[in-house]
Formats: C-alpha cells, sequence, structure tokens
C-alpha cells in the first residue's frame, strides 16, 4: 500500500523527531554545502608516478535538471 505524505507534513514529523531530525537536517545542508564548493586538488603518489588532479566548479542551478 501506498502512503502520500505531504510536504508540510513531512516537514513536521522530521521537526517532531528530535535528535534524529536534528541529524537528518544536518546531513542535509553538509550535502549542500559540499556540493556547492569550489575545490581544485592535485596529488602525486608512489614516487610521483600516479598523478591525479581533481576539480569542482561548484553546482550551478542550471546543473540541476527539473
Amino acid at each position: 500500500m501506498y502512503m502520500y505524505m505531504s510536504e508540510v507534513s513531512l516537514a513536521q514529523e522530521i521537526l517532531t523527531s528530535g535528535l534524529e531530525g536534528a541529524g537528518l537536517i544536518f546531513l542535509l545542508v553538509l550535502s549542500y554545502k559540499v556540493y556547492k564548493m569550489k575545490i581544485k586538488t592535485r596529488s602525486n603518489c608512489c614516487a610521483d608516478s600516479l598523478n591525479i588532479e581533481t576539480s569542482n566548479d561548484g553546482g550551478n542551478l542550471e546543473d540541476v535538471p527539473l
């Protein structure tokens, strides 16, 4: 059986669940901040035989499919 929960009742359930709700909101905010973070890294490994470069330009609203 499929149970539908409106956005308002879902938000109320999260806020009334106490510590679990606070942890969930913390994880959501943290994941959003990491998604929006702009970062470039460079790493050398194994006596400079393995070079790794990564970059993230940060998320834009245009990048998110609707």
